[in-house]
């Protein structure tokens, strides 16, 4: 799958649940690439964090092959 595409898709039309695309509408992700825009201490840090919801967001980059997207890399920017 090509991550930059991947990316720029709206989270309520992935194959996520309702409960983990509602709670990422409240920490104010749209996209994936809200996510991965921000540090890992960034995601930790809001509001509505759990990790519940990042256990999920983990296992299904992981079932796409995109688990690296999470891994902070300094400057790394989508547009």
């Amino acid at each position: 799958m090509d991550a930059k595409a991947f990316i720029k898709i709206p989270i309520a039309d992935l194959e996520l649940s309702t409960d983990f695309c509602k709670q990422a509408q409240k920490m104010g992700f749209d996209t994936i690439g809200d996510v991965i825009n921000l540090t890992p201490d960034e995601i930790i840090q809001k509001k509505d964090f759990t990790y519940t919801w990042l256990g999920e967001l983990s296992e299904y980059l992981s079932s796409k092959g995109l688990l690296y997207l999470l891994q902070p890399i300094p400057g790394r920017k989508y547009d």
